[in-house]
């Protein structure tokens, strides 16, 4: 898995021509950021996830997330968006991203949201304390190695479905990543010759 060392991955992303969504008017757009930290040389890299709060009423209350959210209108971009809702719900200010990957369709989902996300990838050269919003409950960093071990894989039962309706998905700990941040993240590791295990 050397090609997923980050001194691999950057040049790998600087050649992607993302899929970028036209956004009319009804749907509203977000950004993430993937937060990409190395630990040392020999190690793959690590991406932070947050678990969100739980808030009656919020889809993704509790849900496992990457830092991110809502275009604001004085936001000059999708980018900014990224950056400014990381700073605003962790505390930290990722800089310049290194790549955009291709948007995320949340019209198209299991379940429909007049939604489109844009997602952003950030090299951290150091993981720093982290200031957590109200919006935030927890945060982990998940090495790739992880992420990639075919025992992570687990399936998330939707909660009030049916009995065998259920989602791929990995476990970290007591952490279940899966949905929207499940795809996003097999999309992003699609683009690096990698897979998430089914």
């Amino acid at each position: 898995m050397d090609h997923l060392r980050l001194d691999r991955i950057e040049p790998a992303l600087k050649t992607l021509s993302p899929r970028v969504v036209s956004v009319d008017g009804g749907v509203r757009q977000a950004s993430v950021a993937l937060l990409l930290h190395q630990p040392s040389p020999t190690e793959l890299p690590e991406l932070l996830f947050i678990e969100r709060a739980r808030v009656d009423g919020d889809p993704w209350s509790g849900h496992m997330a990457f830092p991110g959210g809502m275009r604001e209108p004085h936001d000059p971009d999708p980018e900014a968006t990224a950056t400014r809702e990381t700073l605003e719900e962790i505390g930290l200010d990722p800089g310049r991203a290194l790549a955009r990957l291709d948007d995320y369709d949340a019209r198209g989902g299991r379940r429909r949201f007049a939604l489109v996300v844009s997602p952003f990838v950030f090299r951290v050269a150091q993981r720093p304390k982290l200031t957590f919003s109200h919006e935030v409950a927890d945060a982990v960093w998940i090495p790739l190695a992880s992420i990639l071990d075919p025992a992570a894989a687990t399936r998330y039962a939707l909660p009030g479905a049916t009995e065998h309706a259920s989602l791929p998905a990995f476990r970290h700990d007591r952490f279940v990543v899966w949905g929207m941040t499940f795809q996003i993240l097999d999309a992003f590791l699609g683009r690096l010759g990698a897979s998430l295990p089914r």
